[in-house]
């Protein structure tokens, strides 16, 4: 008989009204709530509550990053679905996750080149892309997940080179998975969570 895990309550913000449910509930109530609330504006839960709104925490880290996004000579182009992506994940790192790849991205990209940000929902799994063109010639073979490893090494200057070890740690307590790949370039980070089912 496995032991069960409360696994607390979420908040879901929507344009219609606010309703909070218990996870344990299951996914099918937690669809049924979404419904109700409308065109979902926020999740949040509990101290503790295992689950995340991936959608929210991106736009959070957008909303909060909106000055150095607005002041940095980069187009940000970002894509989101219709519908929430609802995983279990720690809402706190899950945003520290983000905001080290976006100020990756503003720090380390071309000026005036663009960077993506995109969410996708494919086979039950949601996921984070974050493409853009480096600003220093980028080495082959190099794992930039690993500590202290920066693409601009002979510069000098800002970051410890701990930003996406930093980033692919906490996907990985998340039962996530971060895929770096680099082609020429073009430098893409890939995050993938299993979606609430």
């Amino acid at each position: 008989n496995a032991r069960k895990i409360p696994a607390g309550t979420i908040r879901l913000t929507g344009d219609k009204k606010t309703e909070e449910i218990n996870v344990n509930d299951g996914a099918d109530a937690i669809m049924a709530a979404l419904e109700r609330v409308g065109t979902l504006m926020d999740a949040t839960g509990e101290e503790g509550t295992n689950v995340g709104g991936l959608l929210s925490s991106i736009k959070q880290t957008m909303a909060e990053l909106e000055e150095p996004i607005s002041n940095a000579p980069l187009v940000f182009k970002t894509a989101y679905p219709q519908q929430p992506a609802m995983i279990y994940a720690d809402g706190q790192r899950l945003y520290r996750v983000f905001q080290n790849l976006v100020q990756n991205a503003l720090q380390y990209s071309l000026e005036g080149s663009r960077v993506y940000v995109a969410v996708k929902l494919e086979s039950g799994r949601a996921m984070v892309e974050v493409k853009n063109i480096s600003k220093f010639e980028v080495p082959e073979g190099v794992d930039f997940s690993e500590r202290f490893v920066r693409g601009d090494a002979a510069r000098g200057g800002e970051g410890n080179g701990l930003g996406l070890s930093i980033a692919r740690s906490l996907t990985e307590l998340q039962k996530g998975t971060l895929e770096l790949t680099v082609d020429g370039d073009l430098f893409k980070v890939v995050l993938r969570f299993s979606e609430l089912s």
